[in-house]
């Protein structure tokens, strides 16, 4: 009787370690699989069908400090004819490289532009939630004299629009990149300096 308890009770134990170890197989592979925190502006995720690159601004020297914009329409030669490459009727996303070549103490500001038609234009931007966090002291006073302090501290949060733009100084790192999805018919590039800069912009399109 001893040895069949004896018995029952090892058989017990091995379903109970078999059954942990399952499950602590199974917590580990939901860990591993949990996705990585998505940065907010980048492009919804999917295959990528075909890729073309252009060069949108080819470099440059701007002088001056009068803002200008990447030639638009963008053609370039295609076989016989000749393509409209700013046009955004076969693309899901763009890839924005930008070197910037920066006098000292000036400035050099880039950003993605998209239209319906070709003439009315807006930044491209993202949206995303900003929490703030806001203390309040107040001071409690007795017969004119403070006494105690109290600090109430409240998170508020607000939607943010940030522009797809990169901006460059003498200091900055020369070349830099953004993803962006794309929208409406038509993509350009404003560039906004301060004096002598020498920017170059190229796009690599993606499509699903």
């Amino acid at each position: 009787m001893e040895q069949t308890m004896k018995r029952y009770a090892s058989k017990l134990l091995m379903a109970l370690a078999a059954i942990c170890l399952i499950a602590g197989l199974a917590c580990a592979g939901a860990l591993l699989a949990r996705p990585a925190l998505a940065d907010p502006g980048a492009p919804s995720p999917g295959a990528v069908g075909t890729l073309k690159t252009y060069t949108f601004e080819p470099t440059t020297q701007i002088t001056g400090t009068t803002t200008v914009y990447s030639t638009f329409p963008l053609l370039v030669p295609a076989g016989q004819i000749t393509y409209a490459a700013s046009n955004m009727d076969n693309w899901h996303a763009a890839d924005v490289f930008v070197t910037g070549q920066v006098a000292s103490t000036k400035l050099l500001t880039v950003t993605a532009q998209l239209s319906p038609d070709g003439v009315n234009w807006a930044n491209a931007f993202y949206r995303y939630v900003a929490p703030t966090l806001t203390s309040t002291s107040v001071a409690v006073s007795h017969s004119g004299s403070i006494t105690s302090t109290t600090t109430t501290a409240t998170t508020s949060s607000a939607l943010v629009n940030q522009a797809y733009q990169l901006a460059f100084n003498s200091t900055t790192a020369s070349t830099s990149y953004f993803q962006m999805p794309v929208a409406g018919e038509w993509l350009r590039f404003q560039i906004q300096h301060t004096g002598t800069v020498t920017p170059t912009i190229v796009v690599t399109l993606r499509s699903q």
